[in-house]
This record gives C-alpha cells, sequence and structure tokens, in this order.
C-alpha cells in the first residue's frame, strides 16, 4: 500500500483543488525542495528527478 493509499486518497486528487508542494512531493518520492527547484527551472536537479515531479503535475 502507497502512502497517498494510506491516506485514503489512492493516490488521486480532488479535482477543482490545487495540490501542495507537499503532496506533488509524497506522490513523485520526492522532497517538497525538489518539487519547488523543478517548478522553479533549477538546473540542479537529474532529469529522472525532474522527470518523476512532472509525471502528477500533467494528470
Amino acid at each position: 500500500m502507497t502512502p497517498a493509499q494510506s491516506a485514503g486518497t489512492n493516490g488521486a486528487r480532488r479535482s477543482g483543488r490545487t495540490a501542495t508542494l507537499a503532496e506533488i512531493a509524497r506522490e513523485a518520492g520526492v522532497s517538497a525542495p525538489t518539487v519547488s527547484k523543478v517548478l522553479n527551472g533549477r538546473a540542479d536537479v537529474a532529469s529522472a528527478t525532474r522527470t518523476r515531479v512532472e509525471e502528477p503535475l500533467r494528470v
């Protein structure tokens, strides 16, 4: 069971609601500061990590 499933969300965010950095980080398996770095276009994030963070944003 994933952390999102144990929290009762089954990994899905409710529509009409903005996700927080912490929620995106939890879903991507990274820290909130890493999500912030990706969103701000910082170059010091590995491409694989960037992809993991961007995937939940596409939903």
